[in-house]
């Protein structure tokens, strides 16, 4: 079944397949970009009313810091500036990022970009993926982070869903988004923060060398489902059981 009247909030495309469903909330699958996400609603100004977002686990300042290091050793902090976005689940990199010599800056692009549980809570996916592009200077980098929707799979959260949260990402999505806004992923990496979350880093430079993480994670996705409506199948019968 299709969720008529409604298009993916990042490529545009129609079709959407639902493919889990709790609380009164609906999360559906686009067949083109692979972004699970709540649907458009014609009352969406309502929609981001709800319980405050409830995140696997506690956040630490020493996951923050895991985070740092682990873009530090691949080389990836380079320059001088930095902008932040997000940062409500993950807390902010900017302390550290600051002592280590970075300048933030607020407009304009930064050699760093760090979107730290940010952009999933934007309506607007398309723009929340544009605007980070844009941010990010020719030569710099833009390092995410978030909750794989590869996680839940694996975990069977079938209970993840929140009002206030209107994308899903897997790093395979994020990928295609990316491309479309002409970046690549370069590097990609499991964190422990909040239980076990995703980080990539995403460049301008097309010659800038991939690392074999990100083929396997890739593949490990593509194994799971996260892309087609059979991943979920499991997912909708735990839900069904526990109920």
């Amino acid at each position: 079944m299709e969720i008529g009247g409604s298009a993916c909030r990042a490529c545009g495309s129609a079709g959407l397949q639902p493919v889990l469903a709790h609380d009164g909330l609906t999360l559906v699958l686009c067949p083109d970009c692979g972004l699970a996400q709540l649907p458009t609603r014609a009352d969406e100004a309502d929609a981001a009313v709800g319980p405050p977002c409830r995140p696997r686990g506690p956040t630490r300042a020493e996951d923050v810091t895991q985070a740092v290091r682990t873009a530090d050793a691949a080389d990836l902090l380079r320059g001088e500036t930095v902008r932040h976005f997000g940062g409500a689940h993950g807390g902010s990199w900017l302390p550290l990022l600051t002592a280590m010599g970075m300048r933030t800056v607020y407009g304009g692009p930064a050699d760093v970009v760090v979107d730290s549980f940010g952009a999933m809570h934007d309506r607007g996916q398309r723009a929340a993926i544009a605007q980070l592009a844009a941010a990010t200077a020719p030569a710099g980098v833009l390092l995410m982070q978030f909750d794989p929707v590869a996680e839940n799979l694996r975990r069977g959260e079938w209970d993840m869903l929140s009002r206030n949260h209107f994308a899903y990402y897997s790093l395979t999505s994020l990928s295609r988004l990316l491309a479309a806004e002409q970046m690549s992923v370069v590097a990609a990496w499991k964190l422990d923060l909040h239980g076990g979350t995703t980080m990539l880093a995403a460049v301008h430079a097309s010659q800038w060398p991939v690392d074999a993480e990100v083929s396997r994670m890739l593949t490990e996705e593509h194994q799971l489902g996260v892309a087609s409506g059979d991943g979920f199948e499991d997912l909708r019968r735990r839900s069904g059981r526990d109920r």
